[in-house]
């Protein structure tokens, strides 16, 4: 089916073959054959030709030091990740541990974010930041405790 131009007045009363034109036009729009070639070419691709390869979220086990499992995707060049680690500490003071990102999964990293899970035991003093974030094959994070003390704590990546 082609999609035809039809032109409306306003408080007109349309007539039946207006209406089963209204019809065509749109079930040319649904089958995309009234769309024109090179027009709106990213509203007519499918989800799965955005996505990577495999798509959908891979996961991987953290090789670093923060352990812990990470999920990551590629939505059509905008890369996200994110995972949770576990961090054991031994006393007061300042922990850094390491999240290796998956090998040539980002290109450039434009933003980190790290955050102590609410579930963690609260032993006062604690908090975390990023020491080492625009890596494309790592992210190092430390943690600052009190005391002896162990943590669970999520972290979350975007990038290219």
């Amino acid at each position: 089916m082609t999609f035809i131009s039809t032109d409306w007045s306003p408080n007109e009363i349309p007539t039946s073959a207006k209406m089963q034109q209204m019809s065509d036009n749109d079930d040319a729009l649904k089958d995309g054959t009234g769309i024109d070639d090179n027009t709106l070419t990213a509203i007519k691709l499918a989800l799965s030709a955005i996505l990577d390869a495999t798509n959908g979220v891979k996961t991987q086990a953290n090789a670093g030091s923060a352990g812990g499992t990470m999920h990551y995707i590629n939505l059509g060049g905008l890369k996200l990740l994110w995972g949770r680690g576990t961090l054991n500490v031994g006393g007061a003071g300042y922990t850094a541990v390491n999240f290796t990102l998956p090998d040539d999964f980002f290109t450039t990293v434009q933003s980190n974010l790290v955050s102590i899970d609410a579930e963690s035991p609260a032993s006062g003093g604690q908090y975390m930041y990023i020491t080492s974030g625009n890596s494309n094959s790592s992210l190092v994070v430390t943690l600052k405790s009190s005391a002896a003390t162990t943590v669970t704590f999520s972290i979350f990546v975007i990038g290219t």
